[in-house]
């Protein structure tokens, strides 16, 4: 294990890191191999992660944009791409719960974090001024790996110059090159290897769509009134005075209203003005196990129709309350009242969600969890989504939307973690 320790994340004033002055013992030629080897590694791991990431920016600006995505994806910026991509790395060490894969991600997350820095030293030794604008975000990935991997070379030419040289991911961990001595970076041949590179692909993938998507403000939520009457089927957003009172179903918590061949949820409301729409309905699955028989059929409404959203939820010893909210596309935001309902494309949901937001993973290799994406900053209306349901204080609570074996399945605990990753590691 290596010596580390942890400092809070947050926005420090950038000041130009000169080359530390040694003052450790100088490696000996056997710690100087070891070293070397373990580099060796990480200039691979840093390799393959950037070719990954060519592959994934192209993919989110072709699934975001479609026939309108710009030529090549505008800059991140500086600041917003080391964010980016040092939280992608920091998910690799946290997730695989191993040392020396842990060391690894410290290691070229704190070099991106020094290389992003306004650090004449590193312009010399680089040739590049990661602190101004490029043409792209391909050309930024591209002028940051080089950067990277250039500074990770002349560690490798003279590790003992640079032994003493701070590498920290802030609010994480911090190292320097002698906590290499005693770990083994496992080799791109490696299974711990590949798993890296696959999380921190599939975590910085998740990154930059969420980024654009709270840039773009091209998806909201909408409540669409199910009650039969003038207003069937109209759109209101969710903090519309005199509507969100209404917002809240409920049905008793039985056989007869949740059980085996009862149809729980559906869509009726938002075909009411479009027909055109798939007839979305689940039904219960058992009569014995009234839990399975709910959240299968909520499971099974979703899956028909991704772009259905249903929360908070509750279920109680007498009655189960639930909200239902559809996610809509458009650049510009649906009044209230209207009969305009254009749905999310349900192919981009399904490549968007992670779970279907009663326990069940959909996807994945999804981008974000049903609850995140409410919560992320992607939709303006998803400040205004209550955050738990009203019943009557006599009836006791059984279990909820909130919790996380229904918000986040297969989820780490650690709240930074915002992807799945149980398939990749081969987890129970």
């Amino acid at each position: 294990m290596f010596s580390c320790c942890c400092r809070k994340r947050s926005n420090p004033v950038k000041t130009s890191r000169i080359l530390p002055i040694a003052t450790s013992p100088p490696f000996t030629l056997d710690e100087i191999e070891i070293i070397k080897q373990n580099l060796t590694n990480i200039c691979d791991f840093n390799f393959y992660t950037y070719t990954n990431q060519t592959t994934m920016i192209l993919e989110v600006y072709s699934k975001l944009y479609s026939a309108k995505k710009p030529a090549d994806p505008p800059d991140s910026k500086k600041d917003l791409w080391a964010s980016i991509l040092v939280d992608a790395i920091e998910i690799v060490g946290i997730v695989t719960e191993q040392p020396e894969i842990e060391i690894l991600a410290v290691v070229v997350g704190g070099v991106v974090e020094y290389v992003t820095s306004e650090n004449d030293t590193v312009k010399t030794i680089t040739g590049y001024d990661l602190a101004k604008d490029f043409s792209s975000e391909i050309d930024r990935n591209q002028n940051t790996y080089e950067s990277t991997q250039k500074i990770l070379s002349t560690m490798y030419s003279d590790p003992n110059t640079y032994r003493d040289q701070v590498l920290s991911i802030p609010g994480y961990k911090t190292c320097t090159l002698r906590d290499l001595i005693n770990v083994d970076i496992p080799n791109k041949a490696a299974i711990g290897f590949t798993n890296a590179v696959a999380v921190q692909a599939r975590a910085f993938r998740a990154n930059i769509t969420v980024e654009e998507m709270a840039k773009l403000q091209n998806w909201d939520i909408y409540f669409v009134n199910d009650v039969i009457c003038s207003q069937e089927g109209h759109v209101y957003h969710p903090a519309t005075p005199g509507i969100i009172g209404g917002v809240q179903r409920s049905r008793l918590f039985n056989s007869d209203n949740v059980g085996n061949g009862v149809r729980v949820v559906a869509n009726d409301e938002i075909r009411t003005n479009h027909p055109e729409y798939v007839h979305a309905q689940g039904f219960g699955t058992s009569n014995s196990d009234l839990v399975k028989s709910y959240v299968d059929a909520n499971n099974s409404f979703i899956n028909q129709f991704p772009a259905a959203l249903i929360y908070p939820w509750t279920v109680t010893n007498i009655s189960v309350y639930s909200c239902r909210w559809y996610i809509m596309e458009g650049l510009n935001k649906i009044p209230d009242d209207s009969i305009n309902t254009p749905v999310a494309n349900g192919d981009f949901m399904k490549w968007l969600f992670i779970d279907d937001g009663f326990g069940n993973i959909v996807n994945g290799d999804g981008i974000m969890y049903r609850y995140d994406f409410v919560m992320s900053g992607v939709m303006t209306n998803g400040q205004f989504i209550p955050g738990s349901n009203m019943f009557p204080a006599a009836e006791t609570m059984q279990f909820t939307s909130s919790d996380d074996k229904y918000r986040y399945p297969g989820k780490s605990t650690n709240k930074k973690v915002k992807i799945y990753v149980e398939d990749i590691l081969k987890r129970e």
